[in-house]
C-alpha cells in the first residue's frame, strides 16, 4: 500500500511538478520593477535605459513596467549603494579577477533585488545595470566577451549572442 501511493506521488511530480528551479520566471514574461530614490536622476535614467536594452534585444519576448517602490517582493528592485558597502556586505567582497563587486543580484526572478555601485563611471555603470539585471533573468556568469562574463575586464559593454542564447537555452529552449 505505501508503494503505491509513494508511486503515485513520484509519477505526480514526473507530470505536474518539474524540477525545481533555482529562481522564479515569470510565467506572464512581464516583470514589474522599481527604482530606488536613492540614485540620482541621471542613474535612474540609465536603470530605466538598461531595461529597455533587454526589452529590445529580447525583442519583446520579456516586457517590463516601472512601478511605485513597495516592500511586497513582487518587483525587481534597483538599489543605490557604494563600492565601500559592496566591499563590506557582499558575500564574496571581490570578483573573481581580485577586484571589487560594482554590482550583486540577490533572489533571481520575481522579487529580485539588485544592488549597484552609483559611484562609478557612466560607463561602468551602463555595464552593472545590464549585468545584474541579467542575473536577475536568470543567466549566470558565462564566456569571456559576453556580458555575463564575471568582471569588466573580461566582459562586453553590451548584450551578445552569447547572453541571448544563455537567455533562450532558460525561457524557450525551443526558440
Amino acid at each position: 500500500m505505501l508503494c503505491r501511493i509513494l508511486g503515485a506521488i513520484a509519477s505526480l511530480c514526473l507530470i505536474g511538478c518539474g524540477s525545481p528551479s533555482p529562481w522564479e520566471k515569470n510565467p506572464t514574461r512581464l516583470y514589474d520593477y522599481q527604482v530606488s530614490d536613492e540614485f540620482t536622476v541621471a542613474h535612474r535614467q540609465q536603470i530605466r535605459q538598461g531595461v529597455r536594452t533587454w526589452e529590445a534585444a529580447l525583442n519583446g519576448y520579456l516586457a517590463f513596467h516601472e512601478v511605485p517602490l513597495n516592500l511586497d517582493g513582487k518587483a525587481i528592485s534597483f538599489n543605490a549603494t557604494t563600492v565601500e558597502d559592496l566591499k563590506r556586505t557582499h558575500p564574496h567582497g571581490h570578483a573573481s579577477d581580485g577586484r571589487h563587486t560594482i554590482g550583486y543580484c540577490r533572489f533571481q526572478g520575481v522579487g529580485s533585488h539588485l544592488s549597484l555601485a552609483e559611484d562609478l563611471t557612466d560607463t561602468n555603470f551602463d555595464f552593472v545595470v545590464l549585468h545584474e539585471l541579467g542575473h536577475a533573468l536568470g543567466l549566470d556568469h558565462s564566456a569571456p566577451g559576453s556580458l555575463m562574463c564575471e568582471g569588466t575586464w573580461c566582459a562586453s559593454e553590451g548584450i551578445t549572442e552569447t547572453d541571448l542564447s544563455q537567455f533562450y537555452a532558460i525561457w524557450d529552449p525551443s526558440h
